[in-house]
């Protein structure tokens, strides 16, 4: 079992930088030592306590995050070539084209109360959640263009306490190309997951329970969805077809207040990132065994996709570092501090 511990004193952390700056430079140098990570993290990430988009520089392992660019946030969604994204703000949705210019952003009028947004992983599309409508976005040129978009339907069909329940939707995941997503829409009356494409209108799923997370396989049609009703974690294979819904996992123990789960490149491990503990567990993706306890440190709010292949846990609470899961094997965890 691999446990990544952490450490929190700024005089250790300055340590542990310069080491790591230094291994990563060795790495260039002896083509026969292997240094996990030396990739450069530089970027930007959206800070979800504080409301703001802060540069990263660095490696990742002893990367650090810099002063806001950007601040009075609601929501904001980085694309994962860190060069653009897409910003809630003062009750409108803005796309930055380049960060390091984030005063030159334009206003997307025609997508009003925007709620959510998914990056594909190549950052070519998005797919965004409005009020009302769910809308696919192209940035193959300069300018986003609208691909496609579908209604939502607003109102349950089910009546509670005699009227009909206000449906609120959440996007849970897209597929790589974010042409595929999953939806969920809830009441008072219940709670419903649903699935569209640009060409296919949303499509109930047959899944009983809460879905709270997802994730997409890379390499067959299927998703896993998080159930937090039974503390499962199931697999729908041919979720646009005839879907069928097979248990992975259920445990209260490991998976009570799930705020994600992803896959390894190679669908063959699930990860469970749950809000009532400090761990991410990998799990089989076919049998469900644990195969793996990765020390989290800090609670989490919900996870997000960074970079291909490396996601970030946003902190739950002012003060937390930020958490870094990368899914390729070894898998690993990974904190940056936040700035004092």
């Amino acid at each position: 079992m691999r446990i990544i511990s952490f450490i929190r004193s700024p005089q250790l952390w300055a340590t542990v930088a310069t080491f790591f700056a230094f291994l990563s430079v060795q790495s260039c140098i002896s083509m026969a030592q292997t240094v996990t990570w030396s990739a450069p993290a530089s970027g930007f990430i959206f800070d979800a306590v504080d409301g703001v988009i802060r540069p990263i520089s660095g490696f990742v392992g002893s990367a650090v995050a810099g002063p806001a660019i950007m601040s009075g946030i609601q929501w904001a969604a980085v694309a994962p070539d860190q060069n653009s994204a897409l910003v809630y703000r003062d009750s409108a949705l803005l796309w930055v084209p380049n960060l390091n210019q984030p005063s030159q952003s334009q206003t997307l009028s025609s997508i009003p109360e925007a709620k959510q947004a998914l990056w594909a992983v190549d950052s070519s599309r998005a797919v965004v959640l409005a009020r009302d409508e769910v809308v696919w976005l192209d940035f193959a040129n300069s300018i986003p263009s609208i691909q496609g978009t579908w209604r939502l339907t607003l109102h349950s069909t089910e009546a509670l306490h005699g009227r009909p329940s206000i449906a609120i939707w959440s996007l849970l995941a897209t597929d790589k190309p974010a042409g595929t997503v999953l939806l969920t829409s809830g009441t008072g009356a219940g709670s419903q997951t649903w699935i569209a494409s640009t060409t296919v209108p949303p499509i109930a799923i047959p899944f009983p329970g809460l879905a709270a997370a997802a994730a997409f396989a890379a390499a067959s049609p299927a998703v896993f969805i998080a159930d937090a009703a039974s503390n499962q974690i199931v697999r729908v294979d041919d979720p646009t077809g005839i879907a069928t819904i097979t248990p992975i996992m259920t445990s209260p123990a490991y998976f009570g207040d799930p705020a994600g789960i992803v896959l390894s490149p190679d669908d063959t491990h699930v990860f469970g990132i749950d809000r009532a503990a400090l761990v991410i567990r990998e799990f089989d993706a076919v049998t469900g065994a644990l195969l793996n306890t990765l020390e989290a440190d800090a609670a989490t709010r919900y996870l997000r996709l960074f970079t291909p292949g490396l996601f970030v846990l946003d902190p739950a609470a002012t003060g937390e570092p930020f958490l870094f899961l990368g899914t390729s094997e070894p898998a690993q965890v990974t904190f940056m501090p936040r700035p004092q």
